[in-house]
């Protein structure tokens, strides 16, 4: 994530993900009916493959050639002639809306960062994890927290429709750092405020960093 690494951020994990490749529960199984597209593929024959756009290294889209890069771009591209299928349409999702473009039918298939968890299994068909990571909390390095009991009363910044928040949640409440016990909810859980802590999410990683630079949150938690 360019954007971050100029400035000066230190962080410790707060635990781990992997990420995989995801497409709506039972739909590789059939074939197609007459005259329709093969399955997982769209009327036009591409092969519709939803990707993130904003991270270097994974999902990257160059806006001055119009090209997607990266270790996610590789893998579908190398699916997409395992399986014959010569036309590959790239579409650009976020976290927040790529669970819906999938089940609504706009993609055949997610390779976007998209970490495994058993609520998503629910919808969705995993291939194994290629990419294991770690979710880790970011802080200013002038901020001069010791420790996380430092951050009681601290506001806390994820990217809505991530897995961070859940993790945050979880990893909070084992260590008993929060009791969960929820006092205010803004905005479609966009404002969550704790019982020790409060949580802010944004659509954008831009919009996340910033905020921590603005010192809007204490802390930006994220993937690795």
């Amino acid at each position: 994530m360019h954007q971050i690494s100029r400035r000066r951020f230190g962080a410790v994990a707060l635990g781990s993900l992997a990420c995989a490749l995801a497409g709506v529960a039972g739909c590789t199984g059939g074939g197609a009916a007459a005259g329709s597209a093969p399955a997982g593929t769209s009327s036009s024959g591409a092969l519709r493959i939803g990707v993130r756009s904003d991270i270097v290294g994974f999902g990257y889209l160059n806006d001055h050639t119009g090209k997607y890069y990266g270790l996610e771009i590789d893998i579908a591209t190398e699916l997409a002639d395992r399986l014959g299928s010569s036309d590959v349409e790239f579409v650009t999702v976020t976290p927040d809306d790529r669970k819906e473009m999938l089940l609504d039918g706009q993609v055949d298939m997610l390779i976007a960062c998209y970490s495994i968890a058993d609520s998503r299994k629910e919808n969705f068909d995993f291939s194994p994890a290629y990419y294991d990571d770690q979710v880790i909390a970011v802080v200013q390095n002038s901020s001069l927290f010791d420790s996380i009991d430092d951050m009681k009363g601290m506001t806390f910044g994820t990217m809505s429709g991530a897995n961070a928040a859940p993790l945050l949640t979880n990893k909070f409440a084992e260590t008993g750092f929060s009791k969960e016990i929820v006092q205010v909810v803004e905005d479609e859980n966009s404002h969550v405020i704790f019982d020790t802590w409060t949580l802010l999410q944004y659509p954008t990683y831009q919009e996340l960093s910033d905020a921590l630079e603005e010192g809007t949150v204490d802390a930006m938690v994220l993937d690795g």
